[in-house]
């Protein structure tokens, strides 16, 4: 399950900056995507599904500028290499964006944008890797190789600073 906040609201008469999505309720048989009004207490709402039923985990982003998340999946036997996207003005199914670089071993990892320049960045998936996956979040296509972590880490989480220059990951474990 992830969570994160982009700052368009899907529905009139929310506030600017007041969405919040969880993709993945955190067990291997959820589709849910769910949306929150963060600017007032409640309970979420059905926003639609992730269009891959055969995932474990993901760690998920926006880009902020053109109102599109992207989430990318693991599972527990690195069978799923896949990364949905959609559109956060719209509730609807999330679709296929391409794939990850793959070797997740059902860790999630962190997931972080820039913001404006619409680069994604994705790390911290499996025990032993240290890869770095990016993807340009406004065009659809498989992840390329950003760069390494320099230990191999998971189960972490990441941010970034949405003005075009720096991401965060927070080690969950290391490979040591």
């Amino acid at each position: 399950m992830s969570i994160f906040s982009h700052g368009i609201a899907p529905n009139a008469g929310y506030q600017e900056g007041s969405t919040g999505l969880i993709v993945g309720m955190g067990s291997s048989a959820s589709t849910d995507i769910e949306y929150i009004n963060m600017s007032s207490t409640g309970n979420s709402t059905a926003f639609g599904d992730i269009s891959d039923a055969n995932h474990y985990n993901n760690s998920s982003t926006s880009n902020g500028s053109s109102a599109r998340y992207v989430s990318f999946h693991t599972k527990h036997d690195d069978s799923s290499d896949v990364i949905n996207y959609g559109n956060i003005l719209t509730p609807a199914n999330s679709t296929d964006f391409g794939n990850h670089q793959g070797s997740t071993a059902s860790n999630p990892g962190g997931a972080a944008s820039n913001s404006t320049n619409n680069r994604a960045v994705w790390m911290g998936r499996s025990q032993n890797s240290t890869v770095i996956d990016y993807i340009t979040i406004t065009t659809l296509g498989n992840a390329s190789n950003f760069g390494d972590l320099s230990t191999g880490s998971w189960g972490g989480n990441a941010t970034g600073n949405a003005t075009n220059e720096r991401a965060i990951y927070i080690s969950g474990r290391n490979a040591s």
